[in-house]
């Protein structure tokens, strides 16, 4: 007789980020821009740079542009993120998650 084999996979296997809880205390930030932030610590690589197309971001967060870009820019402004524009033909946004002092996250 065959016994019926579960198979459980792990909610890490398809990969995670590291979310610093000072971005999650700062009540600067809107809960909208805490999820943007959230959003990129998941894709972000070790030199803590993310490139990822915009409307990628605001399809699976199921916001508009106008939305995303009014809660980004708090992110910006309290330097946890830069953007850089990114080259070539896909033109991919390179974000930088930055400490407080502007220094990358180790």
């Amino acid at each position: 007789m065959m016994k019926a084999q579960t198979q459980v996979q792990s909610i890490y296997s398809e990969g995670y980020g590291v979310l610093r809880k000072p971005v999650m205390h700062d009540n600067r930030l809107t809960a909208e821009a805490k999820a943007i932030y959230a959003y990129l610590c998941c894709f972000a690589e070790t030199d803590h740079t993310v490139s990822i197309n915009r409307d990628k971001i605001i399809y699976d967060l199921r916001i508009g542009i106008e939305r995303f870009y009014k809660h980004f820019k708090f992110l910006v402004k309290y330097e946890y993120v830069t953007v850089e524009r990114g080259k070539g033909v896909k033109r991919r946004n390179i974000y930088t998650l930055l400490t407080e002092d502007g220094v990358c996250y180790e």
